[in-house]
């Protein structure tokens, strides 16, 4: 794995995710109440003994580089190899079938070409999944191909990843200059008649997060003690502080995640709470995700929501969606 490099592509977003990605890149969404999408590709390569690894950001990055800083939390804060945030270009792709742009690659192209790995690692950063990509690689090789993606093996999706032998990457940007805004993948497609592309199949749990019903089921599905403990344990993040969270005593939780920093004194059932929310007496939040600096008043409902970070609910407001349609309360508001 010393012969891989590693790029993750955040230069994306979509509309489908609604106001939520209005101020952030699909990558820094908030996953688990106290982890964001990105984490997972930057968890896999460090994992799996990639060492550098190379995160192609928005224009608007700022999001990202709170979070990843100098990559410490991931062990990446290296003086050789280690994280390497690299701009990619200002409006990026809003469609979900475009992760590896020619145009950001050809940007950064100075670390592929004085890289001296024989094979590059790319992946997106929608998907939650835990996965080592040695035998991904060992496969690759084996195979002879130039290139190989990556499949789900249900409903054979693919998983925007994929390994390619670095000098033929290098022939693409080549060749390619001049067609930038072209996806890699499409580019590989287009010419597997005569260059065939490899597949590697993996058959763990998958969560795509293309729309904002995904990105609720996502969060739900972490709920399941026996997919949590499979997924989450040992995901590398940034370390926020803070002190326990504060359970008053006519609190009602269940089948939550309720994360540090907050104060519980209503109800809270199959939801997903991030740090430092306030949940007042006689509120009630049900299947829904509250990011981090919320407060939701006495005697507030809040069902099948989303709200964004620094969210006020005033007392008795009543807040609903539907499992088809997630009511998004913008970051920052009053209601």
């Amino acid at each position: 794995m010393k012969g891989v490099l590693g790029i993750i592509s955040a230069n994306y977003s979509s509309d489908a995710l609604g106001h939520l990605t209005d101020s952030r890149p699909a990558a820094s969404l908030p996953i688990g109440g106290r982890y964001r999408l990105m984490d997972f590709p930057l968890t896999n390569m460090v994992k799996s003994d990639i060492t550098t690894v190379g995160l192609i950001t928005p224009f608007y990055y700022r999001s990202i580089m709170d979070h990843v800083g100098n990559g410490q939390p991931w062990g990446l804060a290296k003086r050789r190899g280690g994280l390497f945030v690299m701009p990619g270009t200002v409006y990026g792709e809003r469609e979900n079938k475009c992760r590896f742009i020619l145009k950001d690659l050809l940007r950064n192209r100075r670390l592929i070409d004085r890289s001296t790995a024989s094979y590059v690692l790319m992946c997106d950063a929608s998907k939650v999944i835990r996965i080592d990509y040695d035998p991904f690689c060992r496969a690759h090789v084996k195979s002879g191909k130039k290139a190989t993606f990556l499949y789900s093996a249900e409903g054979h999706r693919f998983l925007d990843c994929l390994i390619i032998n670095k000098d033929h990457l290098k022939e693409i940007l080549r060749d390619y200059e001049n067609s930038d805004s072209m996806d890699l993948t499409e580019i590989l497609l287009k010419e597997s008649s005569d260059t065939p592309i490899g597949e590697y199949i993996y058959d763990g749990y998958v969560g795509v997060v293309d729309d904002l019903k995904d990105y609720v089921k996502v969060n739900m599905d972490l709920l399941d003690p026996k997919l949590g403990i499979k997924i989450l344990p040992g995901l590398m993040t940034k370390v926020q502080d803070a002190p326990p969270t504060l359970y008053r005593e006519n609190s009602d939780v269940s089948n939550s995640v309720i994360s540090s920093g907050c104060i519980i004194k209503g109800t809270v059932e199959n939801s997903v709470v991030a740090r430092n929310v306030i949940i007042e007496e006689g509120a009630v939040v049900k299947n829904s995700i509250i990011m981090q600096r919320c407060k939701v008043g006495k005697g507030a409902r809040i069902e099948n929501a989303v709200l964004d970070k620094y969210v006020d609910i005033s007392e008795e407001v009543i807040i609903k969606g539907s499992d088809a349609l997630p009511f998004v309360v913008e970051k920052n508001a009053k209601l």
